[in-house]
């Protein structure tokens, strides 16, 4: 019988433990709005011009997007001015992969000495700040960001 209370009484402190770690590393939801910086960068390889990488500036008018493409030299980077249904989907897709929780991520295996890495950045006009760097280390959905911008954006050039 005193076996199986302290058994119970561990069983139940291991239960609160977790659930209070969990509830304190709880990143609240996160709707991604009113866009004023973003910039994502990733590379694929060593190669020269073996980058890509999408930034967007939102001033009171417009949103430009400059977009410099796998294999094209940044000087050669291309601009385009973005619709509200555009920034509509890159805010659906921060949204929808839960960005936010990116916040600090800064990881990096230094057994790579060959590898991939990616930085991303986003600031709101409602002071929503978000910043992420990895070297062949990645967030949570970060594949998924990274082909949904690759599509969105590949597509209106």
């Amino acid at each position: 019988m005193k076996y199986k209370l302290i058994v119970f009484v561990v069983v139940l402190l291991i239960i609160l433990i977790v659930c209070a770690i969990r509830f304190f590393n709880h990143v609240e939801d996160v709707v991604i709005t009113d866009i004023k910086n973003m910039k994502f960068h990733y590379t694929k390889g060593y190669a020269m011009n073996a980058d890509v990488s999408y930034e967007i500036d939102c001033s009171e008018k417009e949103c430009i997007l400059t977009y410099k493409p796998y294999g094209i030299a940044t000087e050669d980077a291309k601009k385009k001015k973005l619709d509200s249904e555009t920034m509509k989907k890159v805010e659906d897709i921060l949204t929808k992969y839960e960005v936010a929780k990116w916040d600090g991520f800064d990881k990096n295996d230094k057994n790579v000495l060959d590898g991939d890495s990616f930085s991303f950045s986003l600031t709101t006009n409602g002071a929503t700040h978000i910043y992420a760097s990895g070297y062949m280390k990645w967030p949570e959905n970060y594949g998924n960001v990274r082909a949904e911008f690759d599509s969105l954006f590949e597509s209106l050039f």
